[in-house]
Order: C-alpha cells, then sequence, then structure tokens
C-alpha cells in the first residue's frame, strides 16, 4: 500500500485524531454553555412577556400575580445584572473555547505533518503543547473505535508526495468554501430573525413599560446581536479567503504554472487552511447534518495534478499490508492468507476424519464459487439484469476475495461442542478455543466462534476491540454454527424477538461500558458492569438452552436467537429517514436507535427473508453483511447434499444451493465482483473515478488492524 495509508494505520497517528476530538468536544461544550449564556437575558425577557400576554387573556389570579411581579424594577435589575454578568463570563468562556481549538488544530496539523511528511508550522503552532498533554495524561479520551478515524483509508494517492498534499489540501478549501458559504445564508437568516424580535420587543416594552425600557431590551439583546454579526464577518473572510485560492487552482490553464513551483503554492494552501482552522466556527446542527456535495470539483483538481498514471490503489494480497503489533514493519495480506489455509486444513481434516458435515461460508464461500472478474456494473445494469448469474460463477479456480482477512466455516449446532473437544485434543499446543465462555467480554457474533492459533505463533489486534484483554491473541478461523429451528416460522421469529433482543441489546450496552471503564482505569466500575453482563449472559443462555429444547426442525436451520449484530437496514426504513429529514428536518442520526430497533423489530416480525437488494458502490464495505436473524436455510442443501469448489487449490465443500445461500446473505449483487481495475475505472468513469462512489477500497481490513507471525 501507499506509505500514506501506512501511516494512517498507525495508533499513534490515530491517537493525534482521538486527542483531537477530545479538546474539540471541550470546546463544543464550552460554546453551547456560552451560547446559554448568550439567550438567557433574552430568554427572561421572552418569559416576562409572555407571562404579561396570558395574564391579559387568561383571568388567572396566579398569572396576574406573577405578570405584576414581572413588571418591577426588581426583575428588570435581575435582567440587568444577568446581563452585565453573562458578557464576563461570555469573555472568560471565549479564552477557553479559543484555547481548547488551538489544542484541537495543532493535534490536527501535526497529524498532517506526520502523513503528509510537510514541514510544521512553528508561526501559527504551539507544538509544545503536545508534549505538555502527553506529561499530564491527557492525551486522548478513551476510546476503543478506531473506524471513524479512518480518515484516508479509502483515499487514492500518487507517487508524487507534493500532488498527494496539493490534492489533499483541496479537499479542506474547498469543503470550508462551500459549508461556509451555507452557513452564511443561515447566520443572515439568524440575524433578521432577531432584529425583528427586538423591534418587537422594543415596540412591545415601550407600550407596556414606557420606554425606559427599551434600553434594558437593547442591552439584553446586544451580545446575541454581536455573536451572530461576528459569524457572518468570519464566514464571509473564510468564504472570500477560500474562493481566491479556488479561482487559481480551479482553472485548467494554471495547471502547469502551479506545478513549476508546486511547494511554495501548498505553502500559500496552507497558510489558507491555518486560518480556516484558526477562524472556523461551531457549524449549526441544520448544515452539520447536510451533505456537502463538492467531490465533483475535487475529482476534476485530481485529474489535473495526479495524473491517472501516478495513481495506484490495491489490486492483489501482495498490495494489501498489514502492520505489526510494534508498527515498525508490515506483513502483507498474502501471508495471512498462507497461514489462514494452514489453519483452515487442519479443521477440515478433523471434521473429515470424524465425519462431520461442514461447508465453507460468507466471504469464503463467496471467493469459492464467483469468478474473479472485475469490471465496472451499475445500479442501472442491475436492475436491466445485464449479466447472468451462471456466468458469473467458477467453482474451479476460487481462492480468497484478496482484500478479506478471514476464513468462515459452517457447521451444525449438534456438533458445536464435538467440534471444540476435538480441536483441543488434536492441537492442544497449536490451537485454542475462543468462544463468548471465555470470560472477556468478546465482541463476536453469539452464533460463531473462534479457533485461533497460540500467542507462541502468531498475534493480532483486532478491529472495535480491546485485544489486550483478550487472552488468546492469534490469527484464527471463525466457525459459525447452524442450528435447528421451529416448525411455526411466525412463533420462531417471535421468540427470537420477545426473549432476546432486549438481553442482547443490555449485554452490548454494558460490553461497551466495561471497556471504556478499563480504558479510564476505573477497576470498580469495570468490576460492577462485569458482573452485571455475567447476570445477562447466564440469563441468556439459559433461555439459549430453552429454545433449543423446543427447536424441533432439524431440517430447516438458521442462526441462533439474539444476536444484534445481524440487523439490517432495510430500503422502507432508509426512506423513512429521509422523508423524516426532507419534510420535517428533523436530525434521525439523534433517534436512529430507536427508530432503527422499531422499525426493523416490525418488519423482521412480518418478513421471513431478506429484501433483494440492488447493488450498491459505497465508501464503506459494499455488499458486506450477514443473514438477518430470522434467515432459514434447508439442512439438506447445506450440510447432506454433498457439492465442492476448489478454493486456493484444493477441494472443499459447500452447500449444493449455493446460490440461494449467498443471495440470503448478500442479495443478488453476489455474483458480481465490488472490486475493479483502474483502467476499467479510468475508461468508464473518464475523469471521475476517483470518486469514492466508484471504487472499492481494500485498504480498510473488516477485522484485523495489527498483526505479527511468528
Amino acid at each position: 500500500m501507499h506509505k500514506i495509508l501506512i501511516e494512517t494505520h498507525k495508533d499513534s497517528n490515530i491517537l493525534k485524531l482521538r486527542a483531537k476530538d477530545f479538546y474539540f468536544k471541550k470546546a463544543v461544550l464550552l460554546n453551547n454553555l456560552k451560547n446559554v449564556l448568550v439567550i438567557l437575558p433574552t430568554c427572561m425577557l421572552i418569559f416576562s412577556y409572555v407571562c404579561i400576554l396570558l395574564s391579559k387573556i387568561f383571568s388567572e389570579n396566579w398569572l396576574y400575580s406573577l405578570s405584576e411581579i414581572l413588571k418591577t424594577e426588581i426583575y428588570e435589575v435581575i435582567i440587568g445584572c444577568t446581563t452585565i454578568i453573562s458578557v464576563f463570563l461570555i469573555n472568560f468562556l471565549e479564552k477557553k473555547i479559543d484555547y481548547f481549538k488551538d489544542i484541537s488544530n495543532t493535534f490536527r496539523e501535526d497529524y498532517d505533518n506526520v502523513i503528509f511528511e510537510t514541514k510544521r508550522n512553528l508561526f501559527s503552532y504551539d507544538y509544545s503543547i503536545i508534549n505538555e498533554m502527553k506529561e499530564n495524561g491527557k492525551y486522548s479520551p478513551a476510546d476503543y473505535n478506531n473506524w471513524k478515524y479512518e480518515y484516508w483509508y479509502d483515499e487514492t494517492f500518487s507517487n508524487d508526495a507534493n500532488r498527494n498534499i496539493l490534492c489533499m489540501q483541496m479537499d479542506n478549501v474547498l469543503y470550508s468554501y462551500n459549508v461556509f458559504s451555507l452557513c452564511k445564508k443561515e447566520y443572515i437568516k439568524q440575524l433578521l430573525l432577531m432584529l425583528l424580535v427586538l423591534v418587537v420587543f422594543v415596540i412591545f416594552s415601550g407600550i407596556e413599560f414606557g420606554w425606559s425600557m427599551c434600553f434594558l431590551v437593547f442591552l439584553a439583546m446586544f451580545e446575541l446581536l454581536k455573536q451572530k454579526s461576528e459569524d457572518i464577518k468570519t464566514s464571509d473572510e473564510i468564504i472570500e479567503l477560500n474562493k481566491r485560492l479556488l479561482e487559481i487552482v480551479q482553472k485548467e490553464e494554471n495547471v502547469m504554472l502551479i506545478l513549476e513551483d508546486l511547494p511554495y503554492h501548498i505553502q500559500c494552501i496552507e497558510s489558507c487552511i491555518t486560518e480556516n482552522r484558526k477562524k472556523g466556527l461551531f457549524l449549526p446542527a441544520k448544515i452539520r447534518r447536510l451533505y456537502i456535495d463538492y467531490y465533483k470539483d475535487l475529482n476534476v483538481i485530481k485529474s489535473w495534478y495526479m495524473r491517472d498514471e501516478m495513481v495506484t490503489f490495491p489490486s492483489s494480497s501482495e498490495d494489501v499490508e498489514i502492520l505489526s503489533l510494534d508498527e515498525t514493519s508490515t506483513y502483507t495480506m498474502k501471508q495471512l492468507h498462507e497461514r489462514l489455509i494452514n489453519i483452515m486444513d487442519d479443521i477440515i481434516n478433523v471434521l473429515n476424519q470424524n465425519n462431520i458435515p461442514y461447508s465453507l461460508d460468507r466471504g469464503t464461500l463467496l471467493g469459492a464459487v464467483r469468478k474473479k472478474v472485475s469490471g465496472v456494473v451499475t445500479k442501472e445494469m442491475m436492475q436491466k439484469k445485464e449479466f447472468d448469474s451462471c456466468e458469473c460463477v467458477d467453482l474451479e479456480h476460487g481462492g480468497f476475495l484478496f482484500w478479506d482477512d478471514t476464513i468462515n466455516i459452517v457447521i451444525q449446532k449438534n456438533d458445536e461442542e464435538l467440534v471444540k473437544e476435538l480441536i483441543s485434543k488434536s492441537y492442544n499446543s497449536k490451537y485454542v478455543i475462543h468462544d463468548s465462555s471465555s470470560n472477556d467480554m468478546l465482541t463476536i457474533k453469539r452464533d460463531s466462534f473462534l479457533i485461533r492459533e497460540s500467542n507462541d505463533r502468531s498475534r493480532v489486534d483486532e478491529k472495535a476491540t480491546i485485544s489486550e484483554y483478550y487472552q488468546e491473541k492469534g490469527i484464527f478461523v471463525v466457525i459459525n454454527v447452524l442450528s435447528p429451528t421451529m416448525k411455526n416460522k411466525i412463533l420462531d421469529k417471535m421468540i427470537k424477538w420477545l426473549m432476546f433482543d432486549d438481553i442482547i441489546h443490555k449485554m452490548d450496552k454494558y460490553r461497551d461500558l466495561f471497556y471504556k471503564a478499563k480504558l479510564d482505569g476505573n477497576d470498580d466500575k469495570s468490576d460492577h458492569v462485569k458482573n452485571k453482563y455475567n447476570e445477562l449472559e447466564t440469563k441468556r443462555l439459559k433461555r439459549i438452552h430453552w429454545y433449543l429444547i423446543h427447536a424441533n426442525d432439524t431440517a430447516t436451520v438458521g442462526y441462533l436467537p439474539g444476536n444484534t449484530q445481524s440487523y439490517q437496514r432495510y430500503p422502507i426504513e432508509e426512506k423513512i429517514r429521509h422523508c423524516l429529514y426532507k419534510w420535517v428536518g428533523i436530525n434521525v442520526d439523534q433517534i436512529e436507535k430507536c427508530l432503527t430497533y422499531v422499525t426493523n423489530a416490525i418488519i423482521s416480525f412480518i418478513k421471513g427473508k431478506r429484501d433483494k437488494t440492488e447493488i450498491r458502490v459505497t465508501k464503506n464495505k459494499y455488499s458486506i453483511c450477514i443473514p438477518k436473524r430470522d434467515s432459514y436455510f434447508r439442512n439438506l442443501n447445506i450440510f447432506e447434499k454433498e457439492e465442492t469448489a476448489f478454493f486456493e487449490g484444493k477441494k472443499y465443500r459447500i452447500p449444493a444451493d449455493y446460490m440461494s445461500y449467498l443471495e440470503s446473505i448478500y442479495g443478488e449483487s453476489w455474483v458480481v465482483s465490488p472490486f475493479s481495475k483502474k483502467d476499467d475505472l479510468v475508461r468508464y468513469y473518464e475523469k471521475s473515478w476517483y470518486s469514492y462512489a466508484n471504487r472499492f477500497h481494500a485498504s480498510s481490513l473488516q477485522h484485523i488492524r495489527h498483526m505479527d507471525i511468528y
């Protein structure tokens, strides 16, 4: 992979982004407090005016008494004192906000210095702050999720470092220009509304209290008007600064002129970005919710300055690299694949010797049966069915999807304990069993377990987990488990929903609290949370035991109930989310948890099969999903009928009806490879192939972050 991609995977660099967010959130909290103080005098005025109006409309004694109190000079003095105190507190908070913003910007600048190998700007940033934060133990918050910091994982890079810097910096310039153009319009609307309110207040106070009260009204709203005017001025300055830069860079006739002295022009852009960050405002919630589409302009700039022949991105397992645990070296995905094949062969030998049925599953099955075709398949082509499923199948030349970092095998629930026992007995010192009973609050799905290499053979650090709390850390193969179901499928869905959903959600919540407490160093809280988690786990196991006793339909198998990771987002939910935002203006992200839970509960109860999905290429993994909790499969087609396919040159068992099985997991798009070669993308999309929407990103792995092989 490109050096920039390697650097972005390093914890030492991700830590800087965590610290940047940590101090920015502090600034946001103080800014929210400042906003409360700004509007407090105005709210007190509104409260008094509303009470007076209501006392005139309704003849309630308590309203009349309250309005008389609010008309007194004492209340006027209270409003005046509140306004004066607020002004002093606001000035104090503004200094603290600027301080935390400077720290946040310094960490982000230091991150960019390392990633893009740029020189430190000692005139604009005080880098001693970073060392000071390290010494005080305030370098970053407790957070074990790195996925949100994968800023550049899905980017394409040139072989010329300066061209990379220019394009990445223009990303910031374009975003700042577009977002503050919207902000300026929003601030102007808010200012006009405030002026209207001020006029209404002045007229009302003059009539009701006398014109001497008008000065108090103006004083109460002065800070609010002042802040909004400053926001408009700052937005205008940022817009003008970035506009002048864009007018130069976005002209094709200037490309050669800029390339002649690229370091100098990069320095100019860096100065612009420094001003953007220093003057940057806290965006209104309405603007934050918007998707700012400036990527078309950015792609044009990339097509001019990067040049297609200078850009590479991973296209084979040898191109994808994994950092070592100490982050000083890398391993290729091919090395991981070779080790995974050895583990799988040992497992399959045990299964075959004991006549235990199995099948390749999920991504491994996909690689075994799908033809390694490369090409651009659009949503329109999928809708028109311009391909045949049979033409996309190849059972003779299967192998790893080159970006896949694990192997999946599926067995029957009845064989689960036997397989664990046989593996432990046959390879006692070589492999260990890692499942939800390992007492480390494992974050794997509860319908599977892992067979890991012993720690003296390999070690991995996994994504979205705190692997240091695992006892077993070796490279692993995932063994998925399918269990019998109840004969009445409606009853089966109801039981899975009513008996397991709530308890699993609570367990996941306690698991997150446990990890946070561990990272915070709060042992008492982590022990308390873990005890709560273990109580729920005991309750879940009892319910699972009851379910398996009553699941007497052995002809149909499915995944164990209560697995929250199997929730799918349905098209109807997406429509609901879109309509709520478009017509009502509700930020659906804030109510996503409730909406997802209710919508999925209703739909999963009604529907017995996953919706047929269209092919989608997004910034994240594409067509990567797992079966719904109520997906059902014929036991005959998976374990009893024998079908085989080659995987990395060796023959393994696969489901007899593998097409239907894969369709239930990935939808109809399983037949199409998400990866397309660069030449195909360039030819099909011409100058817009750089776009996130057109590419599959192999540099962001699904499970493993770091790895050591011994």
